[in-house]
Parts: structure tokens; sequence; C-alpha cells
């Protein structure tokens, strides 16, 4: 299209006409106009919050090398990340900066007043960069302004106004900054901006010209070679700054100049060799670029502006409603997105455009047709257009032959170049190399039907009847003259009417009609007759699928004839205007609803939402280069494959039965959804495709929902995908997985199962009663055994207890026998002093006074024994700890005293204990007697008692719980107990004396640890090899003790 589109934001006022160029206003926010059919209609989607974006209002968008696009928004503290599918938020940047740009590895990069932010995929990273805080204090518009360019991980290339530097993040440590070039090294000026080139290079925009640095881009480095280039072409020299390059699809560039007076911009193209001025405005520019063919765009603050380069018409166009353009990013292959204060808008070219060409043209296109040379004819208001090379050209059909009121029903490109135009009235011949144009019936005399084209390209004619009688025939025409028709004539004596001739690749030949089918084949026509529908009445078009299956087109309907039997494709398409199969396979159908194409087996409809101008399809064609043309209502259009090669998604909503489990019989629905990428294809005009398990995927449909009733039981798998209106299937089937139950009196497994396991639990039923009641008896028998045995332990454990006692009391007896043998020497020597001494007074007093205190002595020795032999039965209830460490140690002797160093720290008023004292002794002898034992050489023991509020960490066997403690400890400096026998010496029968002179039994300390474990006592136990050990025994303090006292 030779024409620019300009839409009006801010002001809504036209921009005036200038030159030969054309340029047309577009208010964003208008009224209801008349379409314009002579313009393709782009592929417009808005984004906003209800897509996901963070916000509607966009302050920036830019579009990275892994297809993103990124938008940072005002009052919001995401960035919304675009992949075509689904939107991410993204924290913004901490600092306020620039846009946001991806780099290839995907790292964020975003520019502040001091340097440069990075986003790693979960925090920001600020870097100080120097260069830019001295460019930001000399402006700091550069936020806003300078590009940065991600090249690889950790590098990014950012242009200041005199250098393009690198700041290299490789080693996060130590980054620095390094200069690629400096404007100075060029005639260029200051630098105004970069883009890549598409040989992988870097072109840079300067005030005078532009830099091209080779690549590719990853490696530039200050020694990579470049190269400067400054118009010098006449008429550049009124610009004196070149600014915001843009790459176009050819590697030339489009930048923005202006003038030195600064009044006028423009827009100028570089193709690598030559400038040239594409357009000169008093509009202020920002960005210009170049879209598919030959289209150019260009942006103010407040509109948006497309021309082409060959000038065109004006048309109003309302698909860009957009409020205040604030940023653009441009992408490849006519695509760009516009970030506005009402949201984000992303263009891209239409599957369906009008050549430029035809862009002109408005009125009713009447027949289409391609010549041998490849070369597009048609004829639109009483004309015939050529379109060659991208060009058109018309020639005017004199209106003596071709009156304005007629019309043309059909046009055909002769072997010799010529053109054969059907009228109602008569046959039009148009020959290029001339010019000039004929009637056949002048040349005839006679009124000819063309019918189509035979295998070597004549035409075939139908002779009407003539007035001698002669029926109606079939006849050639090579551009010259008429010949005879080289096969059989058809039976043509029928009123009814043929319209076509086809010449199928296995040599048949087919004549057709809207009540007429015949073939000639094996030498001989066949006429078909309708048999009760099982064969179609006639057909108005037709086309070969394959070597032996063609398609006819008849009203709504196609059927198929595959050389032995009829069969019907599919109805409903409305009137079929032309069946046309195309090179790689597909089978396009003109219809008055759409254009239809079955393609890989599938079906699929566009219509104007895909860009057609019209669903009205009158005429169909393939060029020589593959590209399908139609013709509609109001003009041509031509299909653009790639327009879109993006496939969609699919997405399964889940059931909502739980784990997907359903009952046998049940109704099974399920329902779906798709996306396309960047919305190419709305969600409501994509198809889906289904199948359960193994079978065969279902026709496309624009159906959502599939429900299945009487699945047999087990696990099932659905799956569906989608396609988009340019038949790109998703390759990745979303899957459903459930569950058919049966109800548990239809499983045969399960009862089968119950039955046997009834059958065993009764069997072991009654084994498990028997054999409970054999139990029961005996569990008598062994309570009864265990009480027996329980009443004979604790009288062993009693005689052990008093057999310890009295072992105890052996240990003692001969140091006591010792102290009474001392006792009775001291009584006898006294009884003789006295004897001796009858009459000394003061000496039998003395005397007297010593046998009293040796036999209160040895009283208090008897006592103590008795005490200790006595049952604990008889003992007090409270028991004074220190008046039972005197006890003990008096019951030692002067023997044992006399051996042993017994040294008696005792704390002062200690609490009374609940323990009898026997126990205690008992406990304490234990001790004595195996520290006595440990020390084979100077012998020392410490007794001690104290009171604690917190018990030791050496625990043995924990107390009763209480809130105080009254320890009492024996220390010896003997040998130690070592640490890999200290766990097992209250173990019983375990002894380290078993082959020693005084051979140990192991019952002693395991005696130990029972008794304190009956009296609610507690252990401690510390020892140092060759240092000795220190037992202690920790008895709670009941305060009830305190009470009783």
């Amino acid at each position: 299209m030779n024409v620019v589109w300009i839409i009006s934001i801010a002001s809504g006022k036209p921009c005036p006409k200038r030159m030969a160029k054309h340029w047309l206003v577009i208010v964003a926010i208008m009224a209801m106009a008349t379409p314009d059919w002579s313009q393709s209609i782009p592929v417009i989607r808005k984004y906003g919050v209800e897509d996901g974006l963070a916000a509607n209002s966009c302050l920036s968008v830019s579009s990275g090398p892994r297809g993103r696009a990124l938008v940072k928004h005002s009052g919001s503290e995401s960035i919304s990340s675009l992949d075509g599918y689904t939107v991410r938020k993204i924290p913004a940047p901490p600092k306020f900066g620039g846009k946001p740009c991806e780099s290839p590895g995907g790292q964020l990069w975003s520019l502040w007043e001091g340097g440069l932010q990075e986003y790693d995929g979960k925090d920001w990273h600020q870097y100080k960069v120097l260069e830019i805080q001295k460019e930001y204090a000399r402006n700091p518009a550069i936020l806003q302004d300078m590009q940065l360019l991600p090249t690889k991980q950790g590098h990014v290339l950012f242009l200041l106004a005199d250098a393009l530097c690198e700041f290299n993040n490789e080693r996060s440590e130590t980054p620095k900054t390094s200069t690629i070039h400096l404007s100075e090294q060029s005639r260029v000026g200051s630098f105004t901006g970069m883009v890549i080139a598409d040989d992988g290079g870097l072109w840079i925009s300067g005030q005078r010209g532009v830099v091209k640095l080779s690549g590719p881009i990853r490696t530039i480095t200050r020694n990579s070679r470049w190269q400067d280039y400054v118009p010098s072409t006449k008429g550049f020299e009124q610009f004196n700054y070149l600014e915001a390059p843009t790459l176009d699809e050819e590697g030339g560039l489009i930048l923005l100049g202006q003038t030195k007076q600064g009044s006028l911009k423009a827009v100028v193209h570089f193709n690598g060799k030559r400038w040239s001025v594409l357009s000169i405005r008093q509009d202020d520019y920002v960005r210009a670029w170049r879209g598919v063919g030959n289209i150019y765009w260009a942006a103010t603050r407040d509109y948006l502006l497309a021309f082409e380069e060959n000038g065109g018409d004006f048309r109003q166009n309302q698909q860009l409603p957009v409020n205040k353009l604030v940023d653009l990013a441009i992408e490849p292959h006519g695509v760009f997105w516009i970030a506005s204060l009402d949201g984000l808008f992303r263009y891209a070219p239409p599957a369906w455009s009008t050549p430029a060409a035809f862009s002109g043209l408005d009125s009713k296109c009447e027949s289409v047709t391609q010549d041998a040379r490849g070369r597009i004819w048609l004829v639109q208001d009483n004309s015939l257009f050529l379109f060659h090379e991208d060009a058109w050209e018309t020639f005017v059909i004199p209106p003596k032959i071709f009156p304005r009121s007629e019309t043309a029903k059909q046009l055909f490109a002769l072997n010799d170049g010529s053109l054969i135009i059907e009228t109602k009235a008569d046959l039009i011949q148009f020959q290029p190399r001339t010019s000039k144009f004929r009637t056949l019936s002048a040349i005839t005399g006679k009124q000819l039907k063309p019918l189509g084209f035979l295998r070597d390209g004549t035409l075939c004619l139908e002779l009407p009847s003539s007035a001698n009688g002669e029926s109606r025939k079939l006849v050639t025409f090579d551009g010259e003259a008429l010949g005879s028709f080289p096969f059989a004539q058809p039976d043509l004596s029928s009123n009814r009417q043929v319209q076509h001739l086809y010449a199928s690749g296995n040599g048949d030949l087919w004549l057709t009609g809207e009540r007429y089918l015949s073939r000639y084949h094996s030498k001989e026509w066949q006429t078909f007759l309708p048999a009760d529908g099982l064969v179609p009445e006639g057909a108005l078009c037709l086309t070969e699928v394959s070597d032996n299956k063609i398609w006819f087109g008849m009203m709504d309907r196609i059927w198929e004839f595959d050389g032995k039997s009829w069969s019907l494709i599919r109805s409903g398409f409305g009137k079929i205007n032309e069946l046309v199969r195309s090179r790689e396979g597909s089978v396009w159908v003109a219809t008055a609803k759409g254009l239809y194409r079955f393609y890989q087996g599938t079906w699929a409809l566009n219509g104007t939402v895909e860009g057609l101008p019209d669903e009205n399809i009158e005429h169909l064609s393939e060029d020589s280069r593959g590209r399908v043309w139609v013709a509609t209502e109001h003009c041509l259009s031509i299909y653009h494959a790639d327009a879109d090669l993006d496939p969609p998604q699919t997405i399964i909503n889940p059931l909502r039965e739980d784990n997907n489990s359903l009952l046998e019989g049940a109704i099974v629905p399920v329902s779906y959804a798709g996306r396309d990428k960047w919305k190419y294809t709305p969600a409501e005009r994509l198809l889906y495709s289904y199948r359960l398990d193994e079978r065969d995927w279902s026709p496309f449909s624009e159906e959502k929902t599939a429900s299945f009733q009487d699945l047999a039981a087990g696990k099932h798998y659905f799956q569906v995908r989608s396609m988009d209106r340019n038949w790109n299937i998703d390759p990745k089937p979303s899957i459903l997985e459930f569950a058919i139950t049966l109800r548990w009196y239809q499983e045969t497994r399960l009862l089968l199962v119950a039955a046997l396991a009834a059958t065993a639990t009764l069997v072991f039923g009654g084994l498990a009663l028997n054999r409970h009641r054999q139990l029961l008896r005996s569990y008598s028998e062994v309570e009864q055994k265990v009480a027996q045995r329980t009443k004979e332990l604790e009288l062993a454990n009693q005689e052990l207890l008093h057999s310890q006692k009295m072992n105890a009391l052996g240990t003692l007896a001969a140091g006591i026998a010792h102290d009474f043998n001392n006792i009775l020497s001291i009584i006898k020597g006294s009884a003789q002093i006295i004897e001796e001494n009858v009459e000394n007074q003061d000496k039998i007093r003395v005397r007297i006074g010593r046998i009293k205190t040796v036999v209160e002595q040895g009283a208090g020795i008897v006592r103590a024994m008795l005490g200790f032999s006595r049952g604990p039965d008889q003992q007090e209830l409270t028991s004074d700890v220190n008046s039972v460490v005197d006890e003990t140690v008096r019951l030692l002797g002067d023997r044992f005293l006399r051996e042993v160093e017994v040294e008696v720290r005792k704390a002062e008023s200690l609490p009374s204990v609940r323990v009898s004292k026997d126990f205690i002794q008992q406990i304490l002898l234990n001790f004595i007697f195996n520290a006595a034992e440990a020390m084979p050489h100077h012998k020392q023991i410490i007794l001690s008692s104290e009171l604690i509020n917190q018990l030791p960490g050496s625990l043995a066997l924990a107390p009763k719980s209480a809130l105080r403690y009254v320890a009492v400890s024996v220390a010896d400096v003997g040998t130690g107990i070592p640490a890999e026998i200290m766990p097992r010496i209250f173990e019983p029968f375990f002894t380290t004396k078993a082959f020693s002179a005084r051979r140990g039994t192991g019952l002693g300390l395991s005696m130990v640890y029972e008794l304190a474990k009956k009296i609610d006592a507690g252990l401690a136990v510390t020892s140092t090899v060759d240092k000795g050990s220190r037992f202690t025994l920790l008895l709670p303090v009941d305060t009830r003790a305190g009470e009783n006292l």
C-alpha cells in the first residue's frame, strides 16, 4: 500500500498533505467509519491488567533476543514479562532509571543515575559506573534516552555522546568498564543511537552519519574494524542531526533527521551505499522504521503514521486505538509494540493482505487468472489489470466491445500470451504484445462459450447449435483460429447447460454444469445421473486432489470420485465458488461464507478476523511462486503463510471429582481451552482436536468440551490439542489422566476375594477361638508361675541383701575384735592396779573412770553393729545424713582407720531425708570398701556431704525429682575406672577382681544400684584413670521430712 497511516492521539487534527506523499490521519477514538476495503486488517492485540500485566499504564516497552517483551509500569513495583502465552511479574529495579532490557542469557539490565542494575533471577544488584555518572551530571535525560545492549553473560554495551563503552561484570568482584569506540575517531560527530546489524555487527548513528563496527557483537572490542558513512547526496546538507536508527528487512537503516533550522524532521533511509529522504514533515518524530514490504512507519508522542514508498490514496483506519503513545519497541517481520497510558499494544501484519498495487481498487473484482509467466490478470471497472513485479498496469477495454453495464464472467490466459474475457454477450480477446482488444464473434461469426483448457493448453469452447439443425459441439481455440475437438464429441443434445471442462492428470476429461456431469474415459463418455443422493447432481467447480481422486463442488457440498465410486466429503459450505489444490497439498475452497482450507486432514475457515477484506470469496488462484490469491467483492488479497508460525498452547480444566476417579456408567465431562502465542488467533477462534486413549484424533472443531459415557473400568488418557487459523498445531497435546472404577458389588475379582476372605476368616476365626481358649488356660498357669517366681525372687533379694550386710559385717568383725581386745586389756590392767592400790582412792577413781570410758566405747560399737544388722522396718522414717556419716565412720573401727586415712567433710545444717539410715550406711560402706581396695599403697578417702540445687551431669541413676538434694560422696585417690568399662560397673556379676587376691562377686555395686532405686535416690560417678574416683549418693529432700522434725 503506497499510503501513510497517521494516528493522531492528542490533538485529533489531520496532518497536511505534502508533496507527492499522501498521508492519512487516523484518530484513535473515533466514530465508526466506512470500512477501508482496500487496506489489510492488521493483527492488533491489547494487553492489560486482565491479561496479567502489573498495571495498565505503561512507561516503557522493550523486546529482547529471547522473544520476550518487558514492560515498565507507572506506580507499580513490578515489571511485566510477556512470552506470548503468559505474563510473569518481576520485581522492578530498586533504583529509578531507564527501561529494562534482556540479555541473550535472560539477565535483565537497567540504567540508574549511578550506573547499571542487573537482575539475576532473584535480586537486583547495583554497579557504579563512573562514565554514566558523568553523563548523567551533564544530561539527566539519559535515564530515558541512553541505550543499553546486553551482548552476553555479564557484558553490556552502553552508548554515550562521545563513546561506545562496555561494562564487564563477568567477574562480579572486579567489574570494569572499557571504551570500544570514540566519536572523535570518525566523521559522524556525537553519537545518537545504535542498533544491531543484520550480519551481527553494530550500527551507531551520529549527528552527521553512521558508523558500522564489524561483528559478531559478542566479540566487539576496541580493535574491531569499523567504517563511517556520511551522506554526500545533494539535499542532505540541510540536515545536521541524525538519530534513532532502526534496521529494515534488507539490512539497511531508517533514521530520523532534523534540519538545521530545526523546523522540519525527515525520515531517512540508508541501504548501506545510498542515502535517500523518504519524508520531510513538521512533525516531532521520535521513531521511524520499515514494516513489511514498502510500508514505512513513523511515530510522534501523539500519533502514529504509516506510508508506502510509492504513495497512495487516503483511507480512514481505526485499528490502532492508542491513547498517548509513550514508548515503542520494534521487532523483525513488521511487528512492533506500543506502550501507552491505556495499556500495551502489539501490532503484527495479518496473514492476508492486499498488495500495494491494488490499494486503490475498491470496486468488485470480476475475474482473476494467471498467465504462463506467472503474472496476475484481473478484470475490474471495465478495465484489464496486470500485476507483475509488485507493480500494476491498466488496459482500458473499449466501451464499444465492453459497455460499462457489462461484466466479465471468466478470464482465460492462452498459451500464446493472449487473454480471453468472457462476457454475457461475447468473448473478448486481448493481445498484450499489441495492447489490442477484439471480439471472437467478429472472427468466427458465432457466439462461443469457453469451458476450460485441455492438457496441451488449448482452450475448449462450446459451439452452439446451428440453424441447419447441427447440434452443439466442442471446438478448440489456440489464440488464432478454431480447431476440431481431438476427442469423441459428448452428447450435448439435452437442454442441460455445460459450464466447465477439466482435463485430469490420468487423461480423463470432465464436463460439468449445474445439472450435468460427464466423464470421458477409455475413449467414451459416461454421464452420471443422480441416484438417491449417492451421486452429485452436477458440479460448478472441481479440482484434482491426487492421481485418482477428484473433488467436485456443488452448491454447499463437496463430493469425491476415486475412479470407481462417489462419496460425500463435507457439506454446509454455503455457495461454493471455486476449488483449487495448491502445490503444498492444501485444498482451498472459495465460498460465500469465507475461505476454507483442507490441510493435513484438517478443515479450517479464514475470514475477516484473519485479515480477509470480505468473507464472500468469489475467485481463487495460485501463482507461479506458490502464493494463494483470492478475489472478494471489494479487492484482492494474498496469503502470507509465514505471518504466524507459532503454535497455540492447550489447557485442560481439571475434573470436579477428587483424584480424577469416577464410577462406571458416569458421564465424564472434559472442558479445555487454548491460547495462541501473542493472541494472533483470538481464543474464541481456536480449533480443537482430541482423542481418548489410543483412538484416532477427532476432526478439529470450535467445540471446547467433550464427554464420554460407558467407559471400561481402568485408567484412561484424554489428550487434546489446539490449532490456530494459520494451521499451526500444538506439538505438545495437553493430557488428562482419569480412572473409571466399578461399584464394589460389580467387581467380580473383589467379590471373589471377599468370598475367599470370608471363608478364611471363618476358618481362622475358629482356629483363633480355640487357640484363645488354650491361651487363657496357659495364661492362668503362667500367672501362677510368675507369682511364685516373683515371691521367690523377692525372698532371694532379701537374702542377698542380708548376705551383703553380713559380708559387710564380717569385713568389720576383724577390726571390731581388735578394738574389743584393746578395751579388755585396758579393763584388765585397770583392775590389777585397783587390786594393788585398794587404799589409794585417787588411783581407784582414775582407773574406774578409764574402765567406764572404754566400756562406753564398746557399747557404742555394739549399738552401731546392732543398728546395722536390724531390718529397715525397724528404722526411723527420717534420717540425719551427718549423723549417719558419723555412725558409718565409727563402724569402720580403729584398725580400718589406721590403715586408711578417712577425712570427713560435713556441710552444716543439712535437712533430714526420708530414707532409712540402714540403706544409707550399707551404700556408703560399699563405696568405702571399694575405695579402699582401689588404693594399693597410700590409702586416703574423703567422705563428704553437701546440699545441692542442681543435679550433676554424670548421672548413673536419676533420683526422684525434687527442689534440693543432699549429696553424700566417697572419693579416693586410687587407680580410677577406665572409660570403656564405666557403663558396666553397676551390672550384676561384673567385677574386675575376679583374679585378684581378694576375689569379688560383682554384686556390691549392683546391690547399691537396686537399693538407690528402691529409696528413689540417685547415683553419680566420676573417675580419672590413675587419679581416683568419686561415687555420690543423691538423696532427694522431701519437705515433709522437715515437718516431721
